[in-house]
């Protein structure tokens, strides 16, 4: 349709602005003066029953339901009172496709912000929607990966393509008539024709369901995996009806497992896996759970989220233990990138140089020391009575000698009993001398602590005299030499190597934009493509030999065809020196000098405050420490003449 003017059912002109984007049913362009609402336009004129369902749903529309859907708000017709050509509806400008989140891929280039706990918030909104719309008795009927939008922002959610529900009003079932295989339940795999076929909530069930199931196990689809026969995992569709859900308890029995690098469902609770299992096994049929049910047990699940010390966008729940993503990061599967670097320095914070001037202005203090004493010194205490003079030993030992020399001269043999009398000496002289050694252990003890507390009160002192001053600033000199000359040092060893590589970083990226998924690879179709995403294949720089002939289904001609596929996508790679994601590359890789920057600065300013309260030593405080040092030395003083007199 080349008109760029259309006409609501109340006779209002509208004037079409920029495409935003087409389909194989009609486009969607802005509207020139309104920047809430965009124009579906159908390429041809509808039927006359989905004329008369757009006209029914515009009628329906209240403020609650478009707080979750795109929905039609009036008709469009290309003269007033023609039939219908199209409908108003509610702008998604701000919303991504719900698969810009699950998929690693996608995520890692466009949406690099979010975290697993985003994921979590998303998918709870999504069931949200849909509990929404079932509430209201609609069913949405085409549930697939385009037709839910999700704001990166707050993880808010709006289903689109609105048109395509089933509608039941005015006594009349207005029918979804289409379906994407990958997200039709197994019941109906085998109806041929939806124009006959009235949907429900329960159907609409198995799709949200795997929507969840992606966002949380990083974009795998549930019935994407490893397959144990050779009638598995040829068609998916075919998978899907014979309920092989490749995480269920007996996925053995089943056909078809995990992939050996998908993410576990054991990172989520066993409630969360068994009701995946009872939305994709055959009890799921009868019934699955409920998008309530999804809301109340994914808002159960959000405050047991915990933060990977290493990387803030490892969101995990508290009950895996280690972080998972961590453990796939290590084995080169690689799900999240790490935040960018916020924001640079803050405008108000005091250049560096300033901070050094500060510093180097501060005086140091005074020296602080004990006042002049009075010149009287401290005489020794007495010893106690008990305590003997220490010469009586030297006499007695003499005349004790002798007397037994005498003994054994004049009594000849019976002058040995003499022996005995030293013998009876030395216990006399011990007894005699305990009280003296008493008395030194207690004065040696005493001389002990004064010593200590003289060391304590001096180092007291001097800390907090002009020696710990010029300590604490040496200390601050490194910091700010480190500053000034090692760190930018660093930082230029570390942009040499990013330009050295910085081409290989832009071909990478360059190809981690071409999808797997989107791309015509000749011999791997749809099946082929989920089962490579499933193995973590999901761009061009995913792709080489030995890991793609590793996969099952992919021989050398397929694998072949995808290195080819991959070579091509290198071809058409043009270096760009000037491309603005180089300077946030740039960024990231100064990162780690820039939180060192940081860390000094504040050390720096901590030292600052610490320098001017030394040099401001309050006078009390000054008058303590030296009268603590004049005591300790006076004590120790002391300690030294009771020793002496011992």
């Amino acid at each position: 349709m080349s008109t760029t003017r259309l006409f609501t059912s109340t006779g209002k002109e509208l004037s079409l602005g920029l495409t935003l984007g087409k389909g194989g049913e009609g486009t969607v362009h802005q509207i020139n003066g309104d920047p809430h609402h965009v124009a579906k336009v159908y390429h041809a004129i509808p039927d006359g029953g989905r004329q008369e369902k757009l006209r029914v749903m515009a009628s329906l529309g209240d403020a609650d339901i478009r707080k979750f859907v795109a929905w039609p708000v009036e008709t469009l017709h290309v003269q007033r009172g023609g039939p219908v050509r199209g409908f108003v509806m509610p702008i998604a400008g701000a919303y991504v496709p719900v698969h810009q989140l699950y998929n690693p891929g996608h995520r890692k280039q466009e949406q690099p912000q979010l975290s697993w706990n985003h994921l979590l918030v998303a998918a709870r909104n999504t069931a949200d929607a849909f509990a929404a719309v079932h509430q209201r008795g609609l069913v949405v009927g085409d549930v697939n990966e385009n037709s839910v939008m999700v704001a990166p922002s707050n993880g808010h959610v709006m289903l689109i393509d609105a048109d395509s529900f089933q509608v039941n009003a005015h006594g009349r079932v207005f029918r979804c008539l289409v379906g994407v295989p990958d997200f039709t339940p197994p019941e109906l795999h085998a109806v041929g024709d939806f124009n006959r076929m009235i949907r429900t909530a329960n159907h609409d069930s198995f799709g949200l369901a795997i929507l969840i199931f992606q966002l949380l196990l990083g974009g795998r689809h549930p019935f994407a995996g490893r397959p144990l026969r050779n009638d598995v995992g040829n068609d998916m569709s075919v998978d899907i009806s014979q309920f092989r859900f490749a995480d269920a308890l007996d996925n053995g029995r089943r056909g078809l497992v995990p992939p050996p690098t998908a993410v576990p469902v054991t990172i989520l609770p066993d409630v969360i896996h068994g009701m995946f299992t009872q939305a994709f096994t055959e009890p799921g049929s009868q019934r699955r759970p409920t998008a309530r049910e999804w809301v109340s047990a994914l808002d159960r699940l959000r405050p047991q989220t915990a933060v990977c010390h290493v990387n803030a966008h490892h969101a995990y729940l508290a009950h895996v233990g280690a972080c998972p993503w961590c453990s796939l990061d290590s084995s080169g599967i690689v799900h999240f990138v790490r935040a960018q670097v916020a924001a640079k320095v803050q405008a108000a914070r005091v250049t560096i140089a300033t901070l050094w001037a500060q510093i180097s202005a501060v005086p140091p203090p005074a020296e602080i020391a004990a006042p002049p004493g009075t010149g009287i010194k401290p005489v020794a205490r007495p010893l106690p009575p008990t305590v003997r003079s220490k010469v009586t030993p030297f006499v007695v030992w003499p005349i004790v000698v002798g007397l037994v020399v005498a003994s054994i001269v004049v009594a000849g043999a019976l002058g040995l009993l003499a022996l005995v009398l030293p013998v009876l000496v030395g216990r006399w002289l011990k007894r005699y001398g305990e009280p003296r050694r008493q008395e030194r252990d207690v004065r040696l003890l005493a001389g002990n602590q004064a010593r200590d507390a003289y060391a304590a009160a001096v180092r007291e002192a001097e800390e907090a005299g002009p020696a710990g001053f010029r300590i604490l600033y040496d200390s601050l000199s490194r910091l700010y030499s480190e500053y000034t000359v090692e760190i930018p040092r660093r930082e230029g060893q570390t942009l040499a190597e990013f330009d050295r590589t910085v081409r290989d970083r832009q071909l990478r990226r360059h190809l981690e934009r071409q999808y797997v998924s989107s791309a015509s690879i000749r011999g791997v179709g749809p099946n082929l493509k989920q089962r490579l995403v499933a193995y973590g294949v999901n761009t061009a720089a995913d792709v080489n030999h030995f890991r793609v002939i590793e996969i099952p289904g992919f021989g050398d001609v397929k694998t072949g065809s995808l290195v080819a596929w991959r070579d091509s996508c290198e071809r058409s790679f043009r270096y760009n020196p000037q491309d603005p994601a180089i300077l946030k590359e740039r960024d990231q890789a100064l990162e780690v000098h820039e939180r060192r920057r940081r860390s000094i600065e504040n050390d720096l300013q901590h030292g600052l405050a610490e320098l001017q309260r030394r040099s401001r030593l309050r006078p009390e405080a000054r008058a303590d420490l030296e009268q603590k040092l004049a005591a300790s030395a006076w004590r120790l003083a002391q300690a030294n003449a009771d020793l002496a007199v011992l």
